[in-house]
């Protein structure tokens, strides 16, 4: 028995709301009760929102269509069916009839199911082939038309907006329809904004979401509550959403490269902050699994390093370091002189890289905490360097234009460079001015943002890896990548096998800058990232981690469990327990 397979396209989202959908289903259901000797296959092929007109479903569901008829998945005397010619898509005629002819002379008939009629190469053949190349013509033509309205309709919008003129627009959900802030919205944008740059992720902003505002968001944006009252487009937030957010201009009153169309919701500052967070994120900082160290100590072959637990014959527990690839590959050499793998083999003890790691994070948290100092200046910088990338990506995109000689391309990019010029040394007086001397209480300050971040290691260890903090072990050399240019330079020694009076064994490295070998004892802890929620706590000048155990605690992270009374009550059960259980330990001892 013959089958039928139906194809279902229409251009726009908006569509997809209307009956255009249905519509097409019902015609193919009507033409399948009229031929009871043709089965409809359950394949069908759909491209929802799709343009014909561009030729986009040729690289979707049609192009998957015209591939299972080419290896004979569907077969001579099988049916497409169709709404309408124009279905098959809105292209010039010369580019539409091949599209045909590899159908039809597959031996596949296609039926318009507007008009009824049945397209194959016997009726193409007896003069139904103008008919359709006029159909081709004509669908094309309605699309170029229409194409050319909607540009000019765009073009006259974007002058009235350079005028000053309000345009009509959908606008996001913390505008209203005059494009004016509703402050109860623009409260959450901002908050948004606040935690990406304070490094949570897309997926945990999105959590968050759901969590604070449960009548707006606890249910996926389903309820069309925003939809209905601002017109915003999206009705489900996920993490894709979020980003679109975090990257839409009209945040700061932009329309495209308009300025002051909308009334902005955040500050400029604030919003290239952002910017400059998402290009550095764009390489996702590596999972840094059990060692705070993990995702930041690299070999010089560029991967990352793996950390090997090893137990001695006396029970000793030590952990090394080695190359990824190394492990994975090994090393090779071919005949023509290509290498396979890495050769570097040597491996050092992941304490000795914990410790230089630790020891080099003063400059680094300065680097995450700019703002300490002359605030007024790192956030104009962060608006600087953001409009930079701004206009160095236009500059790239209209290089092309500018090779074939385009005089507007050509001019608008001499412009461009002369407003990038003007920035750069805008930036550079800025740079002049902050100075590099920091007293003593500024310091403080960012030891003590430091002591913060320690408390959830994960994220400091993703704050490190995108503003470029690593650790790049050559042999036994050690070379400490600081964020600003500067490079630390330590080896590693030996392993000091014999026990001084107390009996510890030691690993040496050495500071080159200094020429000062510095000593580890062999059971010095390493940094250790846990599941578990970890409480700080002072005793006696030290600083303790309790872990956290019991319902509730999975997942949270110390300021979670602060906002929440019943976990904060528990938390603190089981940390007055904890300090019970050591001073019982401290007085035994004595």
């Amino acid at each position: 028995m013959a089958k039928a397979y139906r194809y279902i396209r229409f251009s726009s989202q908006m569509q997809a709301k209307g009956t255009s959908y249905e519509r097409q289903l019902f015609a193919v259901q009507e033409w399948i009760e009229q031929h009871p000797n043709i089965e409809l296959s359950s394949d069908t092929f759909e491209d929802l929102g799709l343009s014909g007109f561009k030729g986009e479903h040729l690289e979707n569901a049609f192009g998957r269509l015209l591939v299972a008829i080419q290896n004979n998945k569907i077969v001579k005397g099988d049916y497409i069916l169709i709404e309408a010619v124009d279905r098959m898509g809105r292209l010039e005629p010369m580019d539409m009839l091949p599209l045909l002819q590899k159908i039809v002379q597959a031996g596949v008939n296609i039926v318009t199911l507007d008009d009824l009629v049945e397209y194959n190469t016997k009726s193409l053949n007896s003069g139904l082939l103008q008919v359709l190349i006029g159909k081709f013509q004509q669908a094309h033509q309605y699309s170029k038309s229409l194409s050319g309205r909607v540009a000019e309709s765009w073009n006259i919008r974007r002058k009235k907006a350079k005028k000053g003129d309000f345009v009509k627009m959908r606008t996001p959900f913390w505008l209203d329809s005059h494009h004016k802030v509703i402050p109860e919205y623009a409260s959450i944008i901002r908050q948004i904004f606040e935690w990406y740059l304070i490094g949570d992720g897309q997926r945990l902003i999105q959590r968050r979401l759901k969590e604070q505002w449960p009548e707006i968001f606890g249910d996926g944006f389903r309820k069309d509550f925003l939809l209905r009252i601002k017109g915003n487009g999206s009705k489900v937030v996920n993490a894709g959403t979020i980003k679109k957010w975090l990257e839409n201009k009209v945040v700061i009153g932009y329309w495209g490269d308009i300025p002051n169309v909308f009334e902005p919701a955040i500050s400029e500052e604030l919003f290239y902050k952002v910017q400059n967070a998402l290009r550095k994120r764009t390489k996702r900082a590596s999972k840094p699994h059990h060692y705070f160290i993990g995702g930041i100590a690299k070999c010089r072959c560029g991967a990352n390093l793996t950390f090997v637990k090893n137990k001695g014959k006396n029970g000793n527990i030590s952990v090394n370091s080695r190359c990824t690839t190394r492990g994975r590959l090994g090393y090779d050499k071919s005949d023509d002189g290509e290498e396979f793998g890495c050769d570097n083999s040597k491996t050092i003890p992941a304490v000795v890289l914990d410790v230089i790691a630790h020891q080099c994070l003063t400059d680094v948290v300065y680097k995450l905490s700019v703002d300490h100092k002359e605030k007024e200046v790192s956030e104009r910088l962060h608006v600087l360097e953001g409009k930079l990338a701004e206009i160095s990506q236009k500059i790239t995109n209209l290089l092309k234009l500018v090779e074939s000689g385009v005089d507007e391309a050509i001019d608008r990019v001499a412009s461009l460079n002369y407003d990038k010029l003007s920035l750069i040394n805008e930036k550079e007086k800025l740079i002049e001015s902050v100075g590099s001397n920091h007293d003593l209480g500024e310091l403080s300050a960012l030891l003590e943002q430091e002591k913060h971040y320690r408390r959830n290691y994960t994220k400091f260890n993703r704050l490190l890896q995108q503003v470029g903090y690593k650790l790049v072990c050559d042999d036994a050399k050690i070379t400490v990548h600081i964020p600003d240019g500067r490079r630390l330079e330590f080896k590693y020694l030996k392993f000091d096998r014999s026990k001084n009076k107390k009996g510890s064994q030691k690993y040496h490295f050495l500071c080159m800058q200094t020429e000062k070998v510095i000593m580890i004892p062999r059971h010095e802890p390493i940094t250790e990232i846990k599941k578990d929620v970890e409480i700080s706590e002072e005793l006696e000048g030290r600083e303790l981690f309790i872990p956290l155990e019991g319902k509730g605690f999975e997942g949270k992270v110390p300021s979670d469990v602060l906002e929440d009374p019943k976990l904060m009550a528990d938390a603190k059960k089981q940390i007055e327990e904890a300090f019970k259980q050591m001073l019982f330990s401290v007085k035994k001892q004595e």
